[in-house]
């Protein structure tokens, strides 16, 4: 697992969240994001989630939610963008981008 990305993952998300969140958003935040990340880590080490996978699993946890920062509905798409942007610039590898990028997509109309 890279640790390396995630790491700027999670710092990349919490200055957007810094400097583009809403006060007003009590869930949609830095917060919660670190929140969900946390959880998905705990599950995925007790179900044994290869660490390739938990790698991409936990940068998507961690973009699931960015889009909010610009617009509510069609947030996922936006943090699809941010994460892709993101991750290319961080050369990371396209078919994992890929992958991410549905994870989050998942997210959507989820309850």
């Amino acid at each position: 697992m890279n640790n390396t990305i995630l790491s700027k993952s999670k710092k990349f998300v919490g200055e957007i969240f810094r400097q583009k969140g809403s006060d007003e958003s009590y869930y949609h935040n830095f917060t919660h994001t670190a929140e969900v990340v946390k959880i998905a880590e705990e599950i995925s080490t007790a179900l044994a989630v290869k660490d390739d996978e938990r790698e991409i699993l936990l940068i998507a946890a961690w973009f699931h939610d960015i889009g909010y920062t610009k617009q509510c509905n069609g947030h996922e798409e936006i943090g699809v963008e941010i994460a892709q942007k993101f991750l290319r610039e961080n050369e990371y590898p396209e078919e994992k981008i890929k992958r991410v990028s549905d994870l989050i997509i998942s997210t959507k109309n989820v309850v």
